[in-house]
């Protein structure tokens, strides 16, 4: 009659397939995460007042990846599936400065169109948009101070606020035709100068993902740095339009 196993073996023998069933479940977690953040959606923060009132600093937005289709590893950059984006949409994509980084900006040029702003109007294929006063914001919010004003853009079948300052800079510029595979892109906030107007065309492959909406937004009172923020709580779950 063989030896017993006593329960401190058998105690042992359950806690090590516990612990084991736990680290399986974690790297499946682990790397169910990074494909979905790699693939499917993204977190992103924004830092400036560049698409103001659209977003402000301290906003924290998620983007979907899917609608442009995904870059498989060492494919290039170059992108399988998806379309190309429309216009009027926000759009991430890697900065041209820096392709270590992601921008983000609204696409208001697509190939072949004639793009050209005149008195920071704006006119693509030679038609002028149209702008009116855009009620409800607060611009001692959207526009961090400055003199302003927010305005409801429309170009066609796309309509959304900007923030228009009174700085003379950017006033002129164009007109430019876009090129095949590329989409050209505007700051909402126009007297920030840091898009197409300054970079140039941006192609295609650099797209990264769609905004969707804003699931945290933070701000920081005047005199309130290095404090606790304050949570603004209209902001959260609205769409990125």
């Amino acid at each position: 009659m063989g030896p017993k196993k006593s329960g401190h073996s058998v105690l042992q023998v359950s806690l090590k397939f516990l612990l084991r069933e736990y680290a399986e479940a974690l790297v499946l977690a682990v790397v169910l995460a990074l494909v979905v953040r790699a693939f499917v959606v993204s977190a992103y923060r924004i830092p400036t007042m560049a698409m103001s009132p659209t977003l402000l600093p301290g906003d924290f937005i998620f983007a979907f990846k899917l609608p442009f289709g995904f870059q498989p590893p060492l494919s290039g950059g170059d992108r399988i599936g998806g379309r190309a984006p429309h216009r009027g949409e926000v759009v991430i994509f890697k900065c041209p400065q820096d392709t270590s980084l992601s921008c983000i900006k609204r696409v208001i040029g697509l190939p072949g169109d004639r793009i050209e702003i005149r008195g920071k109007r704006l006119m693509i294929n030679s038609k002028r948009a149209t702008y009116r006063e855009a009620k409800g914001f607060d611009l001692g919010t959207v526009a961090g101070g400055a003199r302003a004003a927010v305005v409801d853009e429309a170009w066609g079948k796309f309509r959304h606020p900007i923030l228009v300052g009174t700085s003379r800079t950017s006033e002129n510029f164009g007109p430019l035709v876009v090129p095949p595979g590329h989409f050209f892109v505007l700051s909402d906030n126009r007297d920030h100068e840091e898009d197409s107007r300054k970079w140039g065309f941006i192609p295609f492959r650099s797209l990264e993902a769609r905004a969707g909406f804003i699931w945290l937004s933070l701000g920081w009172r005047e005199g309130q740095k290095g404090y606790l923020p304050t949570p603004r709580w209209k902001r959260v779950l609205q769409t990125v339009d």
